[in-house]
């Protein structure tokens, strides 16, 4: 099972997005609002590393979820599409159903009507999200598995719907795909030129994370094109590791989108459009983010810091000299003392992972934890770590 290195994880996302100049931005005021839409069609069934291309997906998406639930600047929607209908193989033209997944969710009477290629759910409106509605989402995550057609189009036009309209200034739409296009006899069908107007409404940004090579040109072009003229981002990802990386930066994007549409430019196609344009990333295991076209958002932020105060504990029982670290830190690493705690003194806003290895039972153990430190950031935090 791949895990995040602590150079290369989200402490060094953070790092190569500010080097991008990207930041976490501040976030008085209204929260967020970002759109998760997930393939979960046939294709995304496909081997990718040392599992499947939705697995890594939901692994990746469930990694941000626990990030949003921490933060709570947030409120999110989740979509999914490909994943209840799917067309029988044979001449004559019969449906197959995911009966797992209906009997965990909203049942057969959801998808009375529906062709496959209609295939689209919104699992959750856009709305406040803590840990109590992580604990909810997941048993319906557990049991989604990639399944039928692919109406990509639609899912993001549908999705727009129900972030759009909100009033944050700060709302994007992050799908999570293979970009595989299907829609076989769909009833309510939609094109990318579609999914783009329903964007152009109300201003909203499309970040692609484009999981693995099985995209046609064609379908790779559109997407692109959807997240220029959106004035979104696309991440291509070439491994597991590299979407687990993929969704956090494009949520971060989302956190960092107050666009001023009175600064506008024209595009090629003569719509009106903010400055900057796609930001085409690829990520690779062992290497951070690079940008490779197009100009990243520049937001300032705040200079701060917090002081992250801790105890390391193994049962009940405190563990002294565990060795404690949090890169970008000051001091990087620490030292627990005899009951044990540590101390921080600065610690920057951002995702950052802090690594614990100590000495409990006569045995070296280890165990990662991340924090999530989004301005304006409180004077203290505290957090306990326990050993397994």
């Amino acid at each position: 099972m791949e895990r995040f290195n602590p150079r290369f994880g989200l402490v060094g996302l953070v790092c190569s997005l500010a080097f991008m100049g990207v930041s976490l931005p501040a976030t008085a005021g209204e929260p967020a609002a970002v759109a998760f839409v997930v393939a979960a069609g046939r294709t995304m069934g496909e081997p990718f590393g040392d599992t499947t291309r939705f697995e890594a997906a939901r692994g990746g998406l469930v990694d941000v979820l626990e990030d949003v639930a921490t933060m709570r600047t947030a409120s999110v929607g989740i979509w999914l599409y490909g994943h209840r209908l799917a067309w029988q193989s044979g001449d004559a033209p019969m449906i197959d159903d995911n009966a797992d997944y209906l009997a965990q969710s909203r049942g057969f009477a959801a998808i009375s009507g529906l062709l496959p290629g209609d295939d689209i759910e919104q699992v959750r409106a856009v709305s406040a999200f803590d840990g109590a509605a992580l604990a909810m989402l997941r048993p319906l995550l557990d049991v989604v598995k990639p399944f039928g057609e692919a109406p990509l189009p639609a899912a993001v036009r549908g999705a727009e719907a129900g972030v759009g309209a909100g009033v944050s200034p700060r709302k994007g739409i992050i799908l999570i795909t293979d970009g595989a296009v299907s829609a076989r006899m769909a009833r309510r069908s939609a094109s990318f030129e579609d999914a783009l107007s329903a964007c152009d409404r109300h201003g909203v940004p499309v970040h692609v994370v484009l999981v693995g090579d099985g995209a046609s040109p064609v379908e790779r072009h559109a997407l692109e094109e959807l997240a220029r003229l959106s004035e979104g981002s696309l991440q291509s990802c070439e491994s597991p590791l590299a979407v687990r990386r993929a969704i956090p930066a494009a949520l971060l994007r989302v956190l960092g989108n107050d666009r001023d549409d009175t600064s506008s430019t024209p595009a090629v196609d003569g719509r009106s459009r903010t400055r900057g344009g796609i930001t085409a990333v690829k990520l690779s295991d062992g290497a951070p983010l690079a940008e490779a076209g197009g100009s990243a958002p520049r937001l300032p932020a705040p200079n701060t810091t917090t002081r992250i105060t801790g105890v390391v504990l193994h049962g009940a029982k405190p563990v002294p000299r565990a060795k404690v670290a949090i890169e970008g830190a000051e001091p990087e690493r620490v030292t627990t003392d005899r009951d044990g705690r540590f101390v921080f003194e600065k610690v920057p806003e951002g995702l950052h992972e802090l690594v614990v290895e100590g000495i409990a039972r006569n045995k070296i153990r280890e165990v990662r934890k991340r924090l999530v430190l989004a301005s304006p950031l409180p004077a203290k935090r505290t957090v306990e770590v326990q050993l397994p």
